[in-house]
């Protein structure tokens, strides 16, 4: 049971939901979308190419894509605890041995003061400022960083590049509220009554 609900969660949930809020954020600012198709057009000159993460993985404002969606997604909401064998000396603070410290990356990842204007999808923020990758914990980090974290980059590259290049969409009735974390269901929740996010499938790019 603990091994299913593990592929459900971590391994399917959080990958699609990271998918599906960075598509939100594009089709709310088409001009981002717009350099993002340009872009693209560099290693996939036909719409119907699927070009291989490793190419995917080389384009810079992709990639600031990709983070910005995954920031916005929230990551885990549940608190993440740790227990160190050896005492933490934080500030003016001695946390024992033994003790349980728990976070939750979702606020690392709305913090103002690390991420000016937390709620504005803004890819070159990342450009402007390769320090940030420090405060990328939506995967974790140290030892008990997610071990499906390659496997999420590659799906998340290869999914937002194939339908942002192949197809144009419009929002249907979604709102901010669809897509804003605001439960933890350890992963993140919306309010109760959402009918999700969705969108027209407006043509198919040749």
């Amino acid at each position: 049971m603990d091994e299913g609900t593990l592929i459900a969660t971590a391994g399917s949930e959080t990958t699609a939901w990271a998918m599906t809020i960075t598509s939100y954020h594009l089709l709310r600012n088409p001009d981002v979308l717009a350099k993002l198709r340009v872009e693209l057009e560099s290693v996939m000159p036909n719409s119907t190419d699927v070009p291989s993460w490793t190419a995917l993985e080389k384009l810079p404002y992709l990639g600031a894509v990709i983070k910005e969606g995954l920031r916005m997604a929230g990551g885990m909401l549940s608190r993440l605890p740790r227990v160190t064998d050896e005492d933490i000396t934080y500030k003016v603070f001695t946390i024992p041995a033994g003790t349980a410290v728990a976070m939750t990356p979702h606020l690392v990842l709305i913090n103002s003061d690390i991420f000016p204007n937390p709620r504005a999808f803004r890819p070159e923020r990342w450009l402007e400022n390769p320090g940030l990758e420090r405060y990328m914990v939506a995967f974790g980090k140290g030892s008990r960083n997610c071990v499906g974290m390659h496997l999420a980059y590659a799906q998340l590259y290869t999914a937002v590049a194939v339908v942002h290049r192949r197809f144009t969409l419009e929002l249907f009735e979604t709102g901010e509220d669809d897509v804003r974390p605001s439960r933890d269901l350890f992963t993140a929740g919306v309010k109760v009554d959402s009918k999700g996010i969705r969108v027209r499938v407006l043509e198919a790019i040749r």
